[in-house]
């Protein structure tokens, strides 16, 4: 109901995108029951307890496909997927025990509107996270965009468009900083289709605001020149 309430005040040229916890992210959440630097209780339970890891994950994921395909019918141009906490693991474990929800999640919604996949932390697993499969790739800032999106063309693996990566913190400087690293990233992906500028995660409460509405403006002037 939120988002077709929003999408009715919104103008038809301005995309709503939804949005929803990844199943390890969200497993992680539940089984720590808060934040976390070493991950302890999760990494126990699905080295300790595979089979009920499995229940678990499998539960949160068909959840998870069955929100974003309400979202996605309810007005949302697309989706994006947060995981969050997987920066925790190795491409090892990523690929054993959070990959193949992701997946089964993708599979669901795809046919429904594009799926944005996004974790954090950790660039070594970008290249698995795109074996899931998804229409864009969000990166956080610790990637280098431009080699991260070369390297995914090479893997074959879908013609993935690239979201990202500025640092939000930089937007708490003065602008001539903003400015500075913004070009850079402009810069580094030159003509090429397929790059969504955005922050490499989400705005921090004590982030200007004037900040923010001056970014996006001058983003739009630049691309369009």
């Amino acid at each position: 109901e939120a988002v077709r309430l929003i999408r009715r005040e919104l103008p038809r040229d301005v995309p709503l995108l939804g949005f929803a916890g990844a199943p390890f992210t969200l497993a992680s959440y539940a089984i720590e029951g808060g934040g976390s630097k070493t991950y302890r209780r999760v990494k126990e339970f699905f080295h300790h307890h595979p089979e009920a890891w499995d229940g678990l994950m499998t539960k949160l994921a068909d959840s998870i496909a069955d929100y974003l395909i309400a979202q996605l019918e309810a007005g949302c141009g697309a989706v994006q997927l947060f995981d969050s906490w997987a920066g925790c693991l190795s491409p090892r474990d990523f690929r054993r025990v959070a990959l193949p929800y992701t997946r089964r999640i993708a599979e669901r919604v795809r046919p429904h509107g594009p799926v944005i996949q996004f974790l954090t932390g950790n660039p070594a697993l970008v290249p698995v996270l795109a074996e899931a499969g998804g229409d864009v790739m969000a990166l956080d800032w610790r990637c280098d965009l431009a080699s991260t999106w070369a390297r995914l063309r090479q893997l074959d693996l879908g013609d993935w468009a690239v979201q990202g990566n500025l640092d939000p913190l930089v937007l708490h400087g003065p602008w001539e900083g903003v400015q500075q690293q913004t070009d850079a990233i402009l810069n580094d992906v030159g003509q090429q289709p397929g790059h969504i500028f955005n922050l490499g995660h989400g705005v921090l409460p004590e982030t200007p605001a004037e900040h923010v509405k001056r970014l996006v403006q001058y983003v739009h002037e630049a691309t369009a020149r």
